[in-house]
């Protein structure tokens, strides 16, 4: 219609017999009189479109102890998840990145963490699909709300049903439980049904239990799989690798994976786009499926109703968003004729009510629960005879009702240790200790164990540095006498290679042979009992705890967002204003001049002294806080001891 309204305005223009007021009025009302028929008309070119579902409805908040789950009518799935630990408090605001529409960017704002990086309700996590493995359409009846008439549409799958009528109906819901089903009852006449059922998990703080149960009320047969996705998003803007990545730190990349047979599969966003598709698919059912950050999971833990020959698969999206699917085993529906239909149904559409059949003949259970057939027959027997004709329509209801059902469990929150180890599984295997997890792990519990009793953490990483310089002291002094020894042989080592050099100039050569040198050197330590290594056993020994260390803070959501002091304010991000690496720099300078040298070569003790410590304090500034004040009070310790060892041997 815009387009006419240009051909007639232009149409009008071109008229010069017309004044050009007259012609002004003219255009004016033409294109006025067509705009105002299209805003009069397009409710009704518009009646077939897909509703817009979001933003515009509301979600049903769960209120837990750690966490608030907003579950979404859009998809069936979370499009939030608040973590409401103060731990997680964040003084700022955090968006994914990427461009974002206006109404979403609040959902980022500072205050209770956000977990869901997504937005558009197809991303949401923890969503559920219906595939359908034969041929033919689906045939439903749309009719508005309590309307008398409906109308007959047909999808020729699931997927463009759900496009055009994406809202679920939200059937109960309090602050600690909500049930769902899809298509909307109330509008949808259709011969399936996904009906989802979440409770706070009263066990687990951080999980929920979910019951999924498709519906089939349909005349013929049906073969179908339920799929469950957990989606996760990385802005696909976002570079990584390159020096300039390096120097920048560790890059906390989100990644998907699961657990099965006693091992954790993981690929991070970067991996995903180069995988093998045998190394992001599983043709087995995992203990757990998931995707992640560093410190923050989202997870589901399979339960009832999945096969042996379930399968799994890791995506990673064009638009950055990271899917984690689990697929169940290859199901199949007889004919629903004669069977009862949900309550929810019934109220709309008529046909005998599952929740009364159930109630009357004293099934306690979930409606899409597996009955067997002795036990209705029990529930029979247990009538009077004069009942039992009455009741055999009801048992036969029951019987003939086409159901399938499946329980899990979810978790989301962050990667505490201790929480992921009550959740089970294996699911603490989601935190990435590197090829150091060994050591880590019992670093992480002493850390643990001095926070709980000083209520600080810098306190116990304090308490960590000296317990470990108490375990290396007595190498490390070993270590200082084999050094001073050296130290003591360096004039006869200066004078093993001038003689060797002479020899070699008279033979006509420029310098001594360096074998020869090397062979006189260890022939010295030994004759006056050196160890030449004595001096770096301990940076051999330390070196993994270095490294463990570095995959404590940096992997430990534990110490996330938590202070150092002053102007630290998170234990696992690097000192804003490098005072500490400066410091540590500094500190190592004297450590160096303090301790004995066993080098004859002048160029190399300078660069010992100088350049060794400005290269590991400019690697400092991109490491966590909480890694350099360990390092920097094991200098310090490093220093007192050095010194101590120094003046015992003089007196």
């Amino acid at each position: 219609m815009l387009e006419c309204s240009s051909l007639a305005s232009s149409s009008i223009a071109r008229r010069r017999r017309l004044p050009r007021a007259r012609a002004a009025f003219a255009t004016t009302w033409i294109a006025g009189s067509l705009a105002l028929f299209s805003a009069l008309f397009s409710p009704y070119r518009d009646a077939t479109a897909a509703p817009i579902c979001r933003p515009g409805t509301p979600s049903v908040a769960l209120l837990g102890e750690e966490a608030r789950w907003s579950w979404s009518p859009c998809s069936g799935g979370i499009d939030s998840l608040k973590l409401l630990k103060p731990q997680f408090n964040m003084p700022d605001a955090r968006p994914p990145g990427g461009a974002l529409p206006g109404w979403v960017k609040t959902k980022w704002a500072a205050g209770p963490l956000e977990l869901v990086g997504t937005w558009d309700a197809k991303w949401d996590p923890f969503v559920d699909k219906v595939l359908l493995r034969d041929a033919g359409s689906i045939e439903v009846a749309v009719a508005a709300p309590n309307a008398a008439t409906a109308t007959t549409r047909s999808f020729p799958d699931l997927e463009e049903m759900k496009a055009e009528l994406p809202q679920w109906f939200v059937v109960a819901s309090d602050s600690s439980s909500v049930e769902l089903v899809w298509p909307d009852p109330n509008i949808v006449r259709s011969p399936i049904y996904l009906n989802k059922r979440v409770q706070l998990d009263p066990n687990h703080p951080s999980m929920v239990t979910v019951e999924v149960t498709l519906w089939w009320l349909g005349r013929r047969s049906l073969q179908f799989s339920l799929e469950h996705v957990i989606s996760g998003y990385r802005d696909p803007t976002t570079e990584s690798g390159g020096m300039l990545a390096m120097l920048a730190g560790p890059p906390d990349i989100p990644g998907a994976g699961w657990h099965v047979d006693g091992e954790t599969h993981h690929l991070d966003a970067t991996e995903l786009v180069d995988a093998e598709p045998e190394q992001r698919a599983l043709a087995s059912l995992p203990l757990w499926i998931g995707t992640d950050s560093r410190y923050f999971l989202l997870a589901l833990l399979p339960g009832d109703g999945f096969g042996k020959s379930s399968s799994a698969r890791l995506t990673l999206l064009g638009n950055g968003v990271i899917q984690a699917s689990l697929r169940g085993s290859g199901e199949a529906f007889g004919s629903a004729d004669g069977g009862c239909v949900p309550g929810w149904y019934a109220k709309r559409w008529g046909g005998a009510s599952c929740d009364q059949d159930f109630k009357t003949l004293g099934l306690d259970r979930s409606l899409g629960a597996p009955i067997d057939r002795a036990l209705l027959d029990q529930a029979l027997l247990k009538r009077p005879e004069a009942e039992r004709a009455d009741l055999a329509p009801v048992v036969e209801r029951v019987r003939r009702r086409q159901v399938h059902r499946v329980t899990m469990r979810l978790f989301a929150g962050a990667k505490e240790i201790e929480s992921l180890r009550a959740a089970g599984s294996g699911l603490d295997e989601s935190i990435d200790f590197g090829w150091f997890g060994v050591i880590a792990r019992p670093l992480l519990f002493v850390l643990k164990m001095a926070q709980d009793l000083t209520g600080s953490w810098p306190i116990a990483i304090l308490i960590l540095t000296m317990l470990v310089k108490a375990l290396l002291w007595p190498v490390m002094g070993r270590s200082m006498k084999s050094m001073r020894k050296m130290a003591a042989l360096k004039p006869e080592l200066e004078k093993i290679k001038a003689d060797l050099t002479v020899e070699a100039k008279k033979r006509g050569e420029t310098a001594a042979d360096p074998s020869e040198v090397n062979k006189r050197t260890f022939a010295l330590y030994q004759s006056h009992g050196v160890n030449p290594l004595g001096g770096c056993l301990p940076v051999f020994l330390q070196m993994p705890i270095y490294i463990a260390l570095y995959r404590t803070i940096s992997s430990s959501v534990e110490l996330f967002n938590q202070p150092l002091f002053g102007w630290i304010h998170d234990l696992t991000q690097h000192d804003p204003y490098y005072v500490l690496p400066v410091v540590l720099g500094v500190l190592m300078v004297l450590q160096q001049r303090i301790t004995p040298t066993t080098t004859t070569d002048e160029a190399q003790r300078k660069m010992m002294m100088y350049v060794m410590p400005v290269m590991f304090g400019f690697l400092m500034m991109s490491l966590p806080s909480g890694l350099t004040l360990y390092i920097l009070t094991n200098t310090v310790l490093s220093i007192v001891q050095t010194w101590l060892l120094q003046r015992k041997e003089a007196v």
